[in-house]
């Protein structure tokens, strides 16, 4: 086998990876996006996962910068100004004294870290006992010991990936594979958040596979002045206020998953629910999550005369128990398709894209 330039037991053909008697071996690939703390990018839950009693939290991260306090995950109760389960990361990373701890409260450290690393990382908390368990790569690092959860755990309401959930302390580096367990046990059941964050750059949204989507809403919409033609699109030529393509099921304080694709447009348009709710002038595809402010969701003209043409609309709930998550300030060179090189010692993921290469200290 060869992957990026080392050889074992198989030959390259063609700049193909071949096995033994020429059979192509697929390699291992994923997606990372890299957070820039400078660029306040970060990625917003669509709603947090409140936590009453046990949980586990794992993930992977690996930091880019040696110094400075900064969020990896953080829930946030923001009428009473508490933190809920958020993971600091902090110290000299660049001399391998960074830690990670739960912030908020008190509770055992994960410290000896270094920037430029790759890690998988857990914390996990029995109620019963008020005790929390530590891992790193997958081994037991410490506890259990007696910790104080932050005060806001139950009531969280704003989440977020690479910052303080409401606001600052952006996190320079990557995220992956993050996992949340409401039981000490990883009952499946119990899983929460599900995001290998394994997206592309052309997609704005990332999946928790621990999501049960709804039914797709968008059967029937009103027309109001739109061209139904036929054919899944819909087309809007004119300047009128109340020439709104809607349906009226969706629920006030819901959340949804919405995509469209705009084949054509020639001004500027919205998507609505009690007001404007997200703007475009763009022909070509959207994937959002929102919140519906009324009990409708349409898409009218945003100013002015307008002609623009949409097609495979989809709408379906996402669950506020099981949030998905929108990028934030990333661009589309932030994310890059990586390949697995399990010959190099330590193993480290490399860019097909860049010579970027991140080590990784344990086991993928």
């Amino acid at each position: 086998m060869l992957i990026k330039g080392h050889r074992v037991g198989g030959l390259r053909q063609r700049g193909h990876l071949v096995g033994f008697g020429g059979v192509p071996i697929t390699p291992v690939e994923r997606y990372f996006t890299e957070n820039l703390a400078a660029g306040g990018m970060y990625s917003a839950m669509s709603s947090s996962v409140p936590i009453l009693g046990d949980f586990e939290l794992e993930f992977d991260f690996y930091r880019s910068s040696p110094t400075g306090g900064s969020f990896i995950f953080s829930n946030y109760d923001t009428a009473a100004g508490k933190y809920g389960l958020s993971i600091y990361s902090t110290g000299d990373y660049g001399a391998g004294a960074g830690t990670l701890k739960v912030f908020g409260g008190t509770s055992p450290l994960i410290s000896g870290l270094s920037n430029n690393k790759y890690y998988k990382v857990a914390f996990k908390y029995l109620a019963a006992t008020g005790k929390m368990t530590t891992y790193l790569n997958g081994a037991v690092y410490s506890g259990p010991v007696s910790s104080t959860l932050p005060s806001g755990m139950g009531t969280s309401d704003v989440s977020a990936i690479a910052r303080a959930a409401q606001g600052s302390f952006y996190f320079a580096g990557i995220v992956a594979n993050l996992k949340l367990w409401l039981s000490a046990n990883r009952d499946p059941s119990s899983l929460r958040i599900d995001m290998p964050l394994n997206e592309s750059a052309e997609e704005p949204v990332f999946k928790n596979k621990a999501a049960v989507l709804g039914s797709d809403l968008w059967v029937n919409p009103a027309l109001n002045g739109w061209v139904d033609n036929g054919n899944g699109s819909y087309t809007l030529a004119g300047d009128g206020s109340f020439q709104n393509l809607l349906i009226p099921t969706p629920t006030a304080g819901s959340i949804y998953l919405l995509s469209f694709e705009v084949v054509s447009i020639d001004g500027s348009m919205k998507i609505q629910s009690s007001g404007n709710i997200f703007g475009f002038s763009a022909a070509k595809k959207y994937k959002l999550a929102l919140t519906a402010t009324a009990n409708l969701i349409g898409f009218a003209r945003n100013f002015g005369a307008v002609n623009c043409t949409i097609k495979n609309i989809l709408i379906k709930e996402i669950p506020a128990s099981t949030p998905y998550a929108t990028r934030v300030n990333q661009a589309a060179d932030d994310t890059e398709l990586y390949q697995l090189n399990t010959v190099a010692v330590p193993y480290q993921w490399e860019s097909t894209e860049s010579a970027k290469v991140i080590q990784i200290t344990g086991t993928p």
